[in-house]
């Protein structure tokens, strides 16, 4: 699963109808240690302009690693658990449902601490990915080709007046 999958999965849950934007940040504020300072530049996701934002909500921009590692870097479990405990008992009701919908295992009863987990181990995932071009999410016309034509967009990488161009 990806952060956005995880993001779009808990959005409507706990979301709090707030732009979906700002629920990118609000998520990770809160796998994160509180800081002693109250900097609101903590989360390396909020120097991100509402687009970027949007795009990582939608699946058009994956999280950088480099966010991932600042992020991973403060992570705390417990400060995501104890946000997701103070939603009514319903809340936990409708993750567990969610969690059940993506066939995610659900250990000792407990979808607080399945979706803690699985959280974390999405940023971890992250930190350990190097960008990655994503032709279904992307408009350039050399991602579109690869994306209807494969075989094409292997011969024409293939020929190197071609592979300078599609640089």
């Amino acid at each position: 699963m990806t952060f956005s999958d995880f993001a779009q999965m808990m959005y409507p849950i706990i979301g709090n109808g707030i732009k979906t934007w700002e629920f990118v940040i609000q998520l990770t504020n809160h796998i994160m240690e509180i800081p002693n300072d109250n900097n609101d530049e903590y989360n390396p996701l909020s120097k991100l302009d509402i687009s970027t934002l949007g795009k990582i909500y939608s699946g058009k921009r994956n999280l950088s690693q480099r966010a991932a590692i600042a992020i991973n870097s403060h992570l705390d479990k417990s400060t995501f658990h104890n946000y997701l405990m103070d939603f009514p008992t319903d809340t936990t009701i409708s993750i567990m449902y969610a969690l059940q919908e993506k066939q995610i295992e659900i250990t000792n009863d407990d979808p607080i601490e399945a979706c803690t987990n699985l959280f974390v181990s999405i940023i971890q995932d992250c930190t350990n990915k190097k960008k990655q071009i994503n032709p279904q999410n992307s408009d350039h016309p050399m991602d579109q080709l690869l994306k209807k034509d494969p075989i094409c967009y292997a011969q024409l990488t293939r020929n190197p007046l071609w592979r300078n161009i599609l640089k």
